[in-house]
C-alpha cells in the first residue's frame, strides 16, 4: 500500500490521488479481523469516514447555494479551531514534548 501511493505520487499520475480516505478505508480493511488484523481503532477509523463523509456532505449542499458561502464556512470553522488551540490548556504530554524531554 505504501509503495503504491509513493509510486503514484512521484508519477503524478492524473485522476489517481492519494488521500486520506483511501488510506483510512484501507487501514480498516486491512485491520479487520476478516483480513487477519487484530481490530485496533477501528471506530476512530470508521468515525474519521464517517465524518469525511458528512463534511463533504455538507460543502456539496452548501456550494449549490453560493461559493462565498463555502469559503465563508471554512474561514470561519479554521477561525474557531484557532481560538479553541490558543484558549485550551497545555497537557503534560506536549509541555515534555516543548521542553525536548520526549522525542517526537
Amino acid at each position: 500500500m505504501g509503495i503504491r501511493n509513493g509510486t503514484v505520487r512521484r508519477l503524478a499520475v492524473p485522476d489517481l490521488n492519494t488521500t486520506v480516505l483511501t488510506l483510512t478505508v484501507a487501514g480498516l480493511a486491512f485491520d479487520s479481523s476478516i483480513a487477519g488484523g487484530n481490530n485496533i481503532r477501528w471506530q476512530r477509523k470508521a468515525g474519521s469516514i464517517v465524518m469525511m463523509f458528512m463534511g463533504a456532505t455538507t460543502g456539496a449542499m452548501m456550494l449549490r447555494h453560493s461559493t462565498a458561502l463555502v469559503l465563508g464556512g471554512a474561514a470561519s470553522l479554521a477561525a474557531f479551531c484557532a481560538i479553541v488551540q490558543l484558549l485550551r490548556n497545555e497537557t503534560e504530554h506536549e509541555a515534555k514534548l516543548n521542553v525536548g524531554l520526549i522525542k517526537p
